[in-house]
């Protein structure tokens, strides 16, 4: 993740410029077409649980969609 600002939604949700995003619902994401896939597949959900990487440490945050 990158140039997350301070004024934004994502920033307010718990995000930050450097993470590393490793799984979404529980579903691993290695390459951009699996982020791509899942974001697909979940578009009438309303929260996904994601899990993030932050400087060697594990995160959970759920993030609404809509």
């Amino acid at each position: 993740v990158s140039n997350v600002e301070r004024e934004s939604m994502i920033y307010d949700l718990g995000v930050r410029s450097g993470d590393v995003i490793r799984a979404v619902n529980g579903q691993p994401i290695r390459t951009p077409e699996d982020a791509f896939k899942l974001y697909q597949e979940m578009q009438n959900e309303t929260a996904v649980e994601v899990e993030l990487e932050r400087r060697g440490s594990s995160i959970n945050l759920t993030v609404p969609l809509q």
